[in-house]
């Protein structure tokens, strides 16, 4: 089992129990009480569990933010393919938002092979990667700064954004369901998201399998909005027909 795998498995176990020692999980997760110890540390380092005497306890987070450093983990080869199928959008000369999203951030490589294109974004680390490209231009959204996203969100955040208009706004979400599109884990989130789906010609949702059918707090926009969404295996039906009602074009990563 891959260190992220295990991680994962520790962190459900965490959240269904609130306490759980070190011998139980290394018992449940076929691991060594050290490696154990060692997934905690990391996981608490990432602001997820709390480390107390032999073993660890919930953070009773319900916001539904995760820690950038856990995500970008998570799922990479699946975010991978759908950041290259993405990358069909770019052009030179092209004005882009870009979210804070983990998966959105694995279409920085691809940005910076575009020569003379204008980036606004709220992540930390893109910026940071994209500062580094003479090609590109890249803008930062001013705002509070939240560490396990590592996004810069609330009220000046969106105001920033007010400024710019964008070819296409690439986004992810935290979990999309029928009911209520998609979701957020903090309202503050899915308002920047949402100045940026209003000023941007078209919008991308990038989406991997693992957030459908979840929901969180906040909804960021209606499927109608929604102009392409990209995944990395073909939609469940329900999916498909709704986003075809919708007008959305349906592409699915190789």
């Amino acid at each position: 089992m891959i260190t992220d795998e295990r991680q994962n498995q520790i962190l459900s176990i965490i959240k269904e129990r609130n306490y759980v020692s070190v011998e139980e999980l290394a018992k449940s997760c076929f691991a060594s009480q050290a490696t154990i110890r060692r997934d905690l540390n990391y996981l608490e380092q990432s602001g997820l569990v709390h480390r107390v005497r032999g073993g660890a306890s919930c953070l009773n987070d319900t916001s539904g933010e995760i820690s950038s450093l856990v995500r970008k983990q998570t799922n990479a080869p699946e975010k991978r393919r759908i950041a290259a199928a993405a990358a069909r959008f770019l052009t030179e000369g092209g004005s882009y938002f870009l979210d804070s999203s983990t998966t959105v951030g694995y279409l920085v490589p691809h940005i910076a092979k575009i020569n003379d294109c204008t980036i606004i974004t709220n992540s930390l680390e893109s910026a940071l990667h994209l500062s580094m490209s003479a090609k590109c231009q890249t803008y930062i959204c001013g705002g509070l700064v939240q560490a396990k996203a590592a996004s810069s969100i609330g009220g000046d955040a969106a105001q920033f954004v007010q400024s710019f208009n964008s070819d296409v706004f690439f986004f992810s979400c935290h979990g999309l369901d029928l009911a209520n599109g998609p979701t957020e884990g903090t309202v503050e989130q899915a308002h920047a998201k949402q100045q940026m789906l209003k000023r941007s010609r078209l919008r991308v949702l990038m989406i991997d399998h693992t957030k459908l059918d979840v929901s969180f707090v906040a909804t960021t926009c209606s499927f109608r909005d929604i102009n392409v969404v990209i995944s990395d295996m073909p939609l469940p039906e329900k999916y498909e027909r709704l986003f075809r009602e919708s007008g959305t074009e349906i592409i699915i990563a190789d």
